[in-house]
């Protein structure tokens, strides 16, 4: 998604909050969830359920490719590091076939008034131990 921020913990006993708000879209009807990262390490996981993925939120239909959903987040992580540290998110759909995930517009995204761009964002803040 390009969606990331990096921060680097001042302690290794601080904790970082991690607030994602993104809006998501399809180019036909799809269920869809997102992942959130630490480095390339997945957090906020979802419940292990027999062969289900594991996700942070989903999932979330976009009804359509003129439809966009809000996908959002906060999680407390506890990385025990100094270490530069970058979050970011992946999303993806539950579809069979293949399908063309957007972010911060619609599927169809006509240059039109009716058609507005969003935007999406991942805030991070250390919180000292």
């Amino acid at each position: 998604t390009g969606l990331t921020v990096a921060i680097t913990p001042a302690a290794s006993t601080s904790k970082i909050l991690v607030f994602v708000n993104t809006i998501v879209a399809a180019n036909a009807v799809a269920g869809m969830s997102m992942a959130l990262f630490r480095d390339t390490t997945q957090i906020d996981l979802g419940a292990a359920v027999s062969s289900h993925a594991r996700t942070s939120k989903g999932l979330v239909s976009t009804d359509g490719s003129r439809y966009v959903a809000l996908m959002s987040t906060h999680f407390l992580d506890s990385p025990s590091s100094t270490s530069e540290l970058v979050y970011g998110i992946k999303l993806a759909h539950s579809s069979s076939s293949s399908k063309t995930i957007y972010v911060n517009r619609d599927g169809d995204y006509t240059d039109s008034f009716g058609y507005p761009g969003s935007s999406s964002t991942i805030t991070v803040m250390e919180i000292g131990a």
